[in-house]
């Protein structure tokens, strides 16, 4: 758990979509984010594992991915604009 910082999940998704290298590359990373965004919400984690992930050792984790993966959408959806 140690490992989840916010520099390494923000370093994650650096590299891990692949976004094409186009004129829709902000648009198409917005999309991804997006979905990601969606996937790691703390609504959608309770859902699919219930309350107690978000009370056990992962609570720290999963709030700061979540928290993290808030930036990046927003961070790419300023990006998709320019």
């Amino acid at each position: 758990m140690e490992d989840v910082t916010p520099a390494n999940i923000k370093q994650f998704f650096s590299v891990a979509p692949p976004t094409p290298a186009s004129a829709t590359a902000g648009e198409e990373r917005y999309r991804t984010i997006s979905r990601e965004n969606k996937r790691w919400h703390t609504d959608k984690i309770m859902s699919r594992f219930g309350i107690s992930a978000l009370d056990g050792p992962c609570k720290n984790a999963l709030n700061i991915t979540a928290k993290v993966v808030v930036e990046l959408r927003q961070e790419a959806q300023r990006s998709r604009r320019s």
